[in-house]
């Protein structure tokens, strides 16, 4: 068992409270062996994810509460415990719990208790006392919600239910399990929590783009004073036209416009007005409510314009904003010297989105900094750190983004350690403090521009810069040239012993798998590989690991499908799973090793790949992702795309050829194949020339999964070029 609060190892339930979506609540006494004394704590449990580490919305939460913790407004968090074992060892008298390895997958979160929620309060209240108590509650709550926004945090499903209540005197939001960055949120797509309390701007469509989320918060807190104050529930459907129509009906354009202009006004952002807070008063029969002093900061939270939208002034010039600083750096010191390029790359390697890749290597910036400091006097040694730890970076953000629905058993494996890889994600998360995402990078987002997928692609060396906010700011043209020089310092010669008869057997199915096959492996949505480097990299890792002797025993087909399953893993947003092993040979004509089997090759080919640091690979195709081939760069880019493929079968080219080396000869030749040029001396282009006859004349490329174009393009220059050669 992990607990980052070593008070909460030993507790004792007192009662259950409820239970939710996201886990069950219960009352526990939990015993401070060192300070004395006892303490009453609420638990909120829930079960692991299958893959027997934290649930992406678990470890949202976690992370919001460690940013927040201790902030008014916002419940006091008070630890995390990850237990290993299904035995409940309590007392006869069911009093005392020792939770060291008990209740196996199970995370549970420590929070202060509070009385109930607030929908309970006001049920049981009436309308003289929860007026007597709005002013702390109007207070407490704008405090808490001025903080997660200063905190570029949208709490997401603002109502009744997710506000907690203590004596009737402290208000408390809670529940920050669907809360998060405005990137956050756009991926979890539920923008505004329940229906019921989102803002017509949210339940319209409006392009989120167009208006800040913690607009939506202020709208839903809106909705809550009227009920704070009415006990009057607004809108009770479900159905979208309906809640629209509903807020039409109680606003104050309801006699100026119909209801369709309302709706296009809310969703091209022209309309002007407000929720009718005076008529719906009335509606409740509590006229006497509209005399209240705090009547127009209600009106201001219900503007039905979100720009307009506001909380009251002194609410932000007298709330402390968090100390961001306290819990993160805002630049990291001597990272070059220490960290090296390399384990950037590691990261960038991967398939991730732009928010996604800075997350994790601020991510990493921010361990390697602790570890730096905690347990390495000398920081070179730093780079001793396991690159299987980069790879648990990696998916600690995609859970938390919900990109991962959970750890494959495969990718697992190519850490090199699948048994231990969740304790090295809990290890990482542990070591800062479970805090995934930074604040202070929010800024430096800000300023990606059309250029970022580019700078992407360019390994993006401007995260080796210790000031975050100047990730982005380096141009292009410095980019390409960093990353150039980057990538002939560290580029490996290739090697190939397999026969061109074997190599162009892997190419052409491999291409024809990545073209046609469909597969279902990511919330039930079918999907097809994309990514243009999954082949070139598959049929590399099948080159490279066949000529090891373990590996060259087993079925060539296994290999190769392992192999492109390994590529996927990087590649592709969603990976291809070693289960579809089976239906893609039956589709395919291919031999069929089993599952169990694929599963042992597969291992094999991880370790060797991760023992021999052959993970992180430069291919000639890099350089085609970054660099512009001119007036024809469209053209360019198919044509040395598809030579460098069909070299990758021939030993005599790649063997001890670097991949830059090898992918300017391709580009010259592809550029004579544009403008039919055929004076060639170059004798490293002569002998691929010679390679491509060879494969066109014996027949070896299947082109019917190939741009036709191109393939009859290279054909008749071929034809051209063998009889002069």
């Amino acid at each position: 068992m992990l607990c980052n609060n070593k008070d909460l190892r030993y507790y004792s339930k007192v009662r259950d409270i409820g239970a939710g979506n996201y886990g069950k609540v219960e009352l526990v006494e939990i015993v401070k062996n060192e300070k004395g004394g006892t303490e009453l704590l609420a638990r909120k449990y829930t079960k692991l994810d299958t893959d027997g580490f934290f649930t992406g919305n678990t470890l949202n939460e976690i992370n919001n509460f460690q940013l927040f913790n201790n902030c008014d407004g916002i419940i006091n968090f008070k630890g995390v415990c990850v237990y290993s074992s299904n035995v409940d060892k309590q007392t006869k008298d069911n009093s005392m719990v020792m939770v060291f390895g008990e209740n196996i997958n199970q995370v549970s979160l420590f929070f202060e208790y509070m009385d109930g929620d607030l929908q309970d309060w006001i049920d049981s209240n009436d309308t003289r006392y929860r007026v007597e108590h709005f002013q702390e509650f109007f207070n407490q709550i704008s405090k808490g919600l001025a903080t997660l926004h200063q905190g570029t945090i949208t709490h997401n499903d603002l109502k009744t239910e997710n506000i907690l209540v203590k004596d009737s005197t402290f208000f408390k939001l809670a529940d920050l399990g669907i809360s998060g960055s405005k990137l956050w949120v756009e991926n979890f797509g539920f923008l505004g929590g329940t229906a019921t309390v989102r803002a017509p701007e949210s339940l319209v469509g409006r392009n989120p783009n167009d208006y800040s989320f913690d607009k939506l918060d202020l709208w839903s807190f809106g909705l809550c004073c009227i009920y704070f104050l009415t006990n009057y529930e607004l809108f009770i459907r479900y159905d979208i036209n309906d809640l629209l129509f509903s807020i039409y009906k109680h606003s104050t354009v309801r006699d100026s416009m119909t209801f369709k202009q309302f709706k296009t006004n809310v969703k091209d952002g022209t309309i002007d007005g407000f929720l009718d807070v005076n008529y719906i008063f009335d509606m409740a029969k509590l006229p006497e409510l509209k005399n209240l002093p705090y009547i127009n900061d209600i009106y201001n939270l219900c503007n039905l314009n979100p720009i307009y939208r506001k909380l009251p002034h002194d609410i932000y010039v007298n709330q402390l904003a968090i100390n961001i600083k306290e819990n993160y750096y805002d630049k990291y010191v001597n990272i070059e010297s220490y960290l090296g390029n390399l384990m950037v790359k590691y990261i960038n390697m991967f398939n991730m989105t732009v928010a996604e890749k800075v997350i994790a290597i601020e991510l990493l910036f921010r361990y390697v900094e602790k570890m730096s400091i905690e347990e390495f006097e000398d920081p070179a040694e730093i780079l001793n750190i396991e690159i299987r730890k980069v790879f648990a970076i990696v998916e600690i953000v995609k859970k938390y983004f919900g990109t991962s629905k959970y750890i494959s058993e495969e990718y697992k494996m190519l850490s090199g350690k699948p048994d231990s890889f969740n304790d090295i994600c809990v290890e990482i998360l542990q070591k800062i403090d479970y805090r995934i995402y930074n604040p202070i990078i929010n800024d430096s987002l800000k300023n990606i521009s059309g250029d970022t997928p580019n700078l992407i692609k360019a390994n993006m060396y401007t995260f080796t810069k210790p000031e975050i906010n100047n990730w982005f700011k380096e141009s292009l043209e410095q980019e390409l040239d960093l990353f150039k020089s980057f990538s002939k310092m560290y580029e490996k010669p290739m090697v190939l012993k397999a026969n061109i008869e074997d190599m162009m057997h892997v190419i052409n199915n491999l291409a024809n798998i990545f073209t046609t096959f469909i597969y279902s492996e990511h919330y039930d949505v079918d999907y097809k590989m994309n990514d243009s480097r999954t082949v070139p990299l598959a049929v590399y890792f099948y080159g490279y690991l066949m000529s090891n002797p373990n590996v060259f025993r087993y079925n060539k087909d296994s290999v190769m499908i392992c192999s492109l399953v390994l590529a996927s893993l990087m590649t592709e947003r969603v990976n291809l799973s070693l289960k579809y092993g089976g239906p893609i040979s039956l589709r395919f004509g291919l031999y069929n090793s089993g599952y169990e089997k694929m599963k042992d090759i597969f291992s094999m080919m991880c370790n060797i790949l991760y023992n021999n640091e052959m993970v992180y690979v430069i291919l000639p195709f890099d350089y085609t992702r970054i660099f512009n081939y001119g007036l024809n760069d469209n053209l360019m880019r198919h044509l040395v795309r598809y030579i460098l493929l069909l070299c990758s079968s021939s030993s005599g080219i790649i063997n001890n050829e670097k991949p830059s080396i090898l992918e300017e000869n391709v580009v010259i030749l592809s550029k004579n194949i544009a403008n039919k040029y055929y004076q060639i001396q170059n004798e490293k282009i002569l002998k691929i020339i010679l390679h491509l006859n060879y494969l066109y004349t014996k027949k070896l490329i299947n082109s019917s999964y190939q741009n036709i174009s191109i393939y009859n393009r290279v054909s008749d220059y071929i034809n051209v070029m063998s009889k002069s050669i």
